[in-house]
């Protein structure tokens, strides 16, 4: 494996979006720990925590260490928040319009004054859409559809104007006759995983009251630690929610139902096929 793909690798993990992940982590391994005895998860969630600090700080100081100097607290959260909940003219609703940056400079890159103005944005939104349930039902809709319906996650046109020139073959599917097939091939994708895992879940909630109803333990059945990636699919949903609306930053997410989405598939397959045998 070359440098580049390492750092490539690294430089995805110390994203912060990858917390979404790690409390995913320590809920599910929490509960599978305390509920079985097993202490080495305490101790796989501690190894975890600290390499996720690491990756926040470490790289921080680095930097500073490099430049001799010490680094900013940067745009607050709070006003990214504060833009997912604004809709300009021409833009989809809670997409970027520059809000957290343009307020960061004029507070002179005071990140106090920043995150003060950004709640009272935030505050006046929420009164905004309680007092006009209509508008906040249409602008959450169409900002959840805009991320999650969007067949290729945007890629092909964040894509578009990079990394120099192309194939013949690729140009066909960025802007040819190639495009259509390519989105409508997408989207069939990614309504079946949608359908497996609503399909999965389903099961699984079924599953569970039949063994509860029985009296049975259900977190001693193995396999509580593969619901790690459906609850960090859960968090990164809420996540695009409260965020900037990108679909580029929800795809992560989607990739994690794949697997949920083939044995919700194969479920729905095994009840249809033994309909049609009582039939």
């Amino acid at each position: 494996m070359s440098a580049a793909y390492v750092g490539l690798a690294a430089a995805v993990a110390i994203r912060k979006n990858t917390l979404i992940f790690v409390i995913a982590c320590i809920l599910v391994w929490s509960v599978a720990g305390v509920s079985r005895k097993r202490v080495r998860y305490l101790g796989i969630l501690f190894v975890l925590v600290a390499a996720a600090a690491a990756g926040v700080v470490l790289p921080r100081k680095f930097y500073e260490y490099r430049a001799k100097s010490t680094m900013g607290e940067g745009v607050p959260a709070i006003a990214y928040i504060a833009m997912g909940m604004q809709w300009d003219e021409g833009r989809s609703p809670g997409g970027w319009n520059g809000y957290h940056s343009d307020l960061f400079m004029e507070c002179s890159f005071n990140a106090e004054m920043t995150s003060r103005i950004s709640r009272e944005a935030v505050r006046d939104s929420l009164r905004y859409m309680v007092d006009h349930p209509a508008y906040m039902a249409e602008f959450y809709y169409y900002k959840l559809i805009e991320q999650w319906e969007s067949e290729d996650f945007g890629c092909l046109s964040e894509t578009l104007d990079f990394y120099g020139e192309r194939t013949p073959g690729a140009w066909e599917i960025y802007e040819g006759r190639a495009k259509g097939v390519f989105l409508t091939a997408m989207s069939v994708h990614q309504s079946l995983v949608y359908l497996g895992a609503c399909g999965f879940c389903i099961s699984g909630i079924d599953h569970w009251r039949k063994r509860k109803k029985r009296g049975e333990k259900c977190a001693e059945e193995g396999g509580m630690e593969g619901l790690v990636f459906l609850v960090t699919f859960i968090g990164g949903f809420l996540f695009s929610v409260m965020w900037e609306a990108e679909a580029r930053y929800v795809m992560p997410y989607f990739v994690m139902l794949l697997p949920y989405a083939a044995a919700g598939l194969a479920h729905i397959g095994r009840h249809m096929e033994s309909q049609s045998t009582v039939a």
